[in-house]
């Protein structure tokens, strides 16, 4: 399984990356440096996760439920179809509720963007900062810039 997914991940990045490099400079005009490191790290983690999580379901899975679908016909098939309606509703009900995380999660993932963003420019520009005698002067607009994009 790791040497599946180390081999995913690692033609994910490549392709990735390749794609990020061809991209023309008018796109990099108009992104963030931290959208796109975000999108480079945190973004082929989370495919890494969803592939990782596919993998082991379709592997294990199917043994699992025939064994407790026949464990439970035994028990009690009168329940068993009960729970064999009741199921398909509460996946409908699960896959709303998914919907929604998945739309927070874009917006977490376009504030870790920003934030990598000034973190990347108060790191860059830190010797002018420092030249200038402005820290002080700065934290203001990290703190206006955050609070301006949470709400």
């Amino acid at each position: 399984m790791s040497n599946i997914r180390n081999g995913v991940v690692r033609d994910l990045r490549n392709q990735t990356f390749q794609k990020i490099t061809q991209l023309s400079l008018a796109y990099f005009s108009n992104e963030k440096k931290g959208d796109l490191m975000t999108r480079l790290t945190v973004d082929v983690q989370e495919v890494e996760t969803g592939i990782i999580s596919v993998l082991e379901t379709t592997i294990r899975e199917p043994l699992t439920i025939l064994t407790f679908l026949a464990a439970m016909f035994f028990i009690s098939p009168l329940l068993t179809l009960f729970v064999l309606f009741v199921l398909p509703m509460s996946g409908f009900i699960i896959g709303r509720i998914g919907k929604t995380l998945k739309k927070k999660s874009h917006l977490a993932q376009q504030q870790l963007g920003i934030i990598l963003s000034i973190i990347d420019e108060t790191l860059s520009g830190l010797r002018i900062v420092k030249g200038f005698n402005a820290e002080k002067r700065n934290l203001p607009n990290l703190a206006n810039k955050t609070k301006t994009t949470t709400t």
